[in-house]
């Protein structure tokens, strides 16, 4: 009859030794070293399945990440090559316009850039610090397709911070 109010008599402390004392001694030696070597084993891998598999998980995807980033920067890098190889600028279209383009655009992308300087008349160079790499690339594209700017030379570094770049582009309006 258990209880709430029901008391349980344990076994004194000396009777516990004694039994374990027996259960250790019924079990011959090889086999205890064998069970004790299958539990270590078992505990170890069971640690490795717990902390290693998903840190190797997180790491597999960071890897992917930077590769993907990787692979971008080398896009852009190549499409300002090829931009700036097969146009020229329009005469009448300079760095004042340029400037005033980007201060009206940049702002929407979360893009501000620390220093503006005319190249001649139909060029500006621009810098940017920690700015976000895909903004960067939807503002170039929308520079591209609605104003029709061109980026003549694009250097982008990534910073210490995942999808954080500084870069320094030189645009001008196509011909």
């Amino acid at each position: 009859m258990c209880g709430w109010g029901a008391r349980v008599k344990l076994p004194e402390s000396a009777s516990l030794r004694r039994m374990a004392q027996r259960v250790l001694q019924a079990s011959a030696a090889p086999q205890h070293d064998r069970l004790i070597l299958a539990l270590a084993g078992l505990l170890w891998l069971l640690l490795m399945m717990w902390v290693a598999v998903p840190s190797h998980r997180s790491l597999d995807a960071r890897r992917a990440e930077h590769r993907e980033a990787r692979e971008l920067l080398a896009r852009a890098k190549a499409l300002s090559a090829t931009g700036a190889q097969s146009r020229s600028a329009v005469p009448e279209a300079g760095a004042p316009a340029l400037i005033s383009v980007v201060n009206r655009t940049a702002p929407g992308f979360a893009l501000a850039f620390g220093d503006f300087r005319p190249e001649g008349d139909a060029r500006l160079a621009l810098g940017l610090r920690g700015g976000d790499f895909d903004a960067l690339l939807r503002w170039l594209v929308l520079l591209d397709t609605r104003f029709g700017i061109d980026v003549v030379t694009m250097d982008v570094r990534p910073t210490d911070t995942p999808g954080r770049v500084d870069a320094g582009l030189t645009l001008m309006w196509h011909h």
